[in-house]
């Protein structure tokens, strides 16, 4: 599953605010970014309101998006064990500190685990469904047989494989999970694209500049 939330404009003008009597702010926008061009209404309910305005990492300086985001890390397997950006499921679901801790996370790292998902279709949206809308559609049953005659299909163990997104455009999140198989063994392996790419600039300048087709 795919999920594009991470293209939102810094200078969304506001059209109208109202406050409710549950405390929840609702805000509307002049210009939907996603709608393109028609009116949005985002509701905030008082329990973010008051992590946002509490928070110490928050309240230190007025640019807070500076402060949320901070630089990105490049990591290799050292680095990604030692920040340990493993995260509860139920937890996530709550939208409370280990949210944003999560938002974080994966801003800096660009990947975050999350434990104990429920192996079902509904409890995986549940999840993503808190990112951002789904725009690249969904793919619950991996079938790769028309590839090359390899054979591969997701009810059965395969091969050694990658798994890129080949689109123009993208997605900007990726969830990778099994929902639950009869197959033995087998592991994940992530790499750093950001990093490999920095290294390879630097070492071997000339083939980065060949793979990325004159591309700086």
């Amino acid at each position: 599953m795919a999920s594009r939330c991470l293209d939102i404009p810094p200078d969304l003008p506001i059209e109208a605010t109202k406050t409710h009597d549950d405390g929840t702010l609702e805000v509307q926008w002049k210009h939907d970014f996603l709608e393109r061009g028609s009116m949005h209404h985002s509701v905030y309910r008082q329990e973010q309101l008051r992590y946002l305005a509490l928070h110490p990492a928050l309240t230190k300086v007025s640019n807070t998006s500076t402060v949320a985001r901070g630089p990105r890390t490049l990591w290799d397997r050292r680095k990604i064990t030692r920040a340990a950006s493993a995260f509860e499921y139920s937890e996530l679901l709550l939208r409370g500190q280990s949210f944003y801790n999560a938002i974080r996370a994966f801003y800096l790292h660009g990947i975050v685990q999350v434990r104990n998902c429920p192996e079902s279709e509904e409890g995986l949206l549940a999840l993503t469904s808190l990112f951002g809308p789904c725009w690249e559609g969904k793919l619950f049953e991996g079938d790769f047989s028309h590839v090359n005659g390899s054979g591969m299909d997701g009810k059965q163990a395969i091969r050694l494989h990658t798994l890129h997104a080949r689109h123009q455009h993208p997605p900007r999140i990726k969830v990778l999970h099994c929902l639950g198989n009869d197959c033995g063994g087998g592991e994940y392996v992530f790499s750093d694209g950001t990093k490999s790419a920095t290294e390879l600039a630097i070492s071997e300048r000339h083939l980065y500049w060949d793979m990325t087709q004159g591309e700086k």
